[in-house]
């Protein structure tokens, strides 16, 4: 059964019977201690189990020289405590002085007393003494010491409640890193092995980096396992550097069941972080870049199940402009570790999808690296015809007899294809019969959505006609019956005209013709009447009242108008009317 460093400590304040010094569990006489062979090979056994690391160096070498008092015989002595290799106690080392301090003196065993000193510096060479047992230099030898670039590695002894040496799971290392670029570092552990390979990008202040391996630390995350024994590697420095440090592990002394699918962890702000770069299944080593230091792990991936992803189906939309239409949507991800996962959707939610079917692919993965991948298509359509503007009614007046042209203007726009052609039936500046004409219209985009529409044109008649009525004079038109008092004869031209005809000219229930020449004889009574006899020359003779001397002129629409004629000196129509009558 291990006991702990603590438990260690309090042993060292153990102190022997007077006049004894114990080895283990051997007691020797406090004044002849350096004289025995027993002692000194009782002393390597525990120095080595210390300090495995030590082994077969030359603070295990003794010096042929005497040990003691003259009448002893000439025995070895450690080089470790003795200056010269000559054992008194008057030519010890520093360090062995201070361990005949604590070990002859104070009573302490030759195991606490190790402890003791594992802090101090006996040469005072700004090393202490386990450092430079660590670098294999004498704690005791001011002139060796670890130099700039050498190894200084530190292990923690453990002493059995039995007393044999074993080495706890815990171990350490120390090496000095100078500057420069692309530094390499390669601190020992504990058994003088050096698993861990540092490189700087920078070092810009040389300093110690050291390394610590241990069984135990944060547990690994779901979907790892760690090997077999789990190892642990605390790395720090402190020495000044930038950029990436570049860090490999040979993992020889770890077993794992799936070498190919090892991982190595960086453990940052409480959690650990993948960071491998690489790794070499052959040579058993792995790499990774980091930024600082901190534990790193090796652990074997398990866990091969990708998250769960959650998608949506298929979309189509409606174009919304030229771009096509933007699209929204909610991709989830659940892993049976990790819970839930942020899902990486290309392309993104909110983006603008063109017209046609795009494929949006979708990802998401745990923190061991499984990856689940998915994907929808959102297709974006134009079934939206275009806009049309047309004028309201038209009413035209007619010009002619075919009615009158229309000018319009008809505007069509699409939401995706902007400003579009529009045709219309009849065009824009045909001429409208009369009446009321549909004009249809229709314009299409380059998807063939339709948009259709129509107005009326209403094309009308409201213009009167033109009508007259001009006196005329005929030589040689004398009938039976006219006067010969001067007057103008009667006689007058009808003419009468219409932009749209037909036109009919009339005076009283008698119609006329446009360019007609009538006579009119001018009576008291009311009325039109047409006399019956004409001259030979064919002009037609009507008696009028004086308020019916007028010709109407009534076009197809029913606009009419009326010309007066213009009349002489009135005549007694009675009297010509008798005469009339007479003949």
């Amino acid at each position: 059964m291990k006991t702990s460093r603590v438990k260690m400590q309090r042993r060292a304040a153990w102190l022997m019977p007077a006049g004894l010094i114990a080895c283990g569990w051997l007691l020797y006489p406090r004044q002849t201690v350096y004289a025995f062979p027993e002692f000194l090979g009782c002393f390597q056994a525990r120095y080595q189990a210390a300090y495995p690391q030590i082994v077969g160096s030359k603070l295990t070498v003794n010096a042929p020289a005497t040990c003691a008092p003259p009448a002893v015989p000439p025995q070895n002595c450690a080089l470790m405590c003795h200056r010269n290799g000559v054992g008194s106690e008057d030519n010890l080392t520093r360090y062995g002085l201070d361990f005949y301090r604590k070990h002859v003196l104070q009573g302490l065993s030759i195991d606490a007393a190790f402890a003791a000193l594992e802090g101090a510096d006996s040469d005072h060479d700004g090393w202490t003494n386990l450092q430079e047992i660590a670098a294999v230099t004498f704690p005791g030898d001011p002139t060796d010491h670890p130099r700039s670039g050498s190894t200084v590695t530190s292990s923690v002894a453990v002493i059995s409640d039995e007393g044999a040496g074993t080495v706890e799971s815990t171990t350490s290392s120390v090496v000095n890193t100078g500057t420069g670029t692309g530094v390499s570092a390669q601190p020992l552990d504990g058994g003088g092995g050096a698993p861990v390979t540092l490189t700087f990008t920078d070092v810009t202040q040389p300093g110690d980096t050291s390394l610590a391996t241990s069984a135990t630390g944060p547990a690994p995350p779901g979907g790892f396992q760690l090997g077999t024994p789990a190892l642990y590697y605390e790395v720090t420095t402190t020495a000044a550097y930038t950029g990436s440090i570049t860090i490999c592990i040979h993992y020889a002394n770890a077993m794992f069941t799936d070498t190919a699918n090892l991982h190595l962890l960086h453990y940052e702000s409480g959690a650990w972080v993948d960071v491998t770069t690489s790794n070499d299944t052959a040579n058993q080593v792995i790499c990774g870049s980091v930024a600082s230091l901190s534990p790193f792990l090796i652990a074997q991936l398990t866990d091969f199940t990708p998250p769960v992803l959650t998608l949506p189906g298929d979309a189509v939309l409606e174009a919304t402009g030229p771009g096509g239409a933007v699209a929204t949507f909610s991709a989830t991800a659940v892993d049976d570790i990790d819970g839930a996962r942020p899902v990486t959707c290309a392309p993104v939610s909110g983006s603008t999808f063109a017209l046609g079917t795009t494929p949006v692919v979708c990802t998401a993965s745990d923190t061991r690296g499984n990856t689940a991948n998915g994907s929808f298509t959102i297709t974006v359509r134009d079934t939206t015809p275009p806009v049309l503007t047309l004028p309201g009614s038209l009413i035209l007046e007619a010009t002619s007899p075919t009615g009158a042209a229309a000018t319009f203007d008809a505007a069509a726009v699409d939401i995706v294809d902007g400003a579009l052609p529009v045709a219309c039936t009849p065009p824009s500046g045909a001429t409208f019969p009369l009446g009321t004409t549909t004009v249809t219209c229709s314009s299409s985009d380059r998807r063939a959505n339709t948009a259709s529409g129509g107005f009326p044109v209403l094309v009308r008649d409201t213009t009167p006609p033109m009508a007259a009525c001009t006196p005329v004079v005929l030589p040689g038109d004398k009938d039976a019956d006219d006067h010969d008092d001067g007057a103008p004869g009667g006689l007058y031209r009808v003419t009468g005209s219409d932009a749209v005809g037909p036109l009919r000219l009339a005076i009283g229930p008698y119609a006329l013709a446009s360019g007609a020449v009538i006579k009119l004889a001018v009576t008291r009574q009311p009325g039109v009447v047409e006399i019956a006899k004409t001259t030979p020359s064919g002009i037609r003779r009507f008696r009028v009242g004086a308020a019916d001397a007028f010709i109407l002129a009534r076009d197809g629409a029913g606009n009419s108008a009326n010309a007066l004629c213009p009349l002489g000196r009135d005549r007694d129509g009675d009297d010509d009317h008798e005469r009339h009558d007479k003949r």
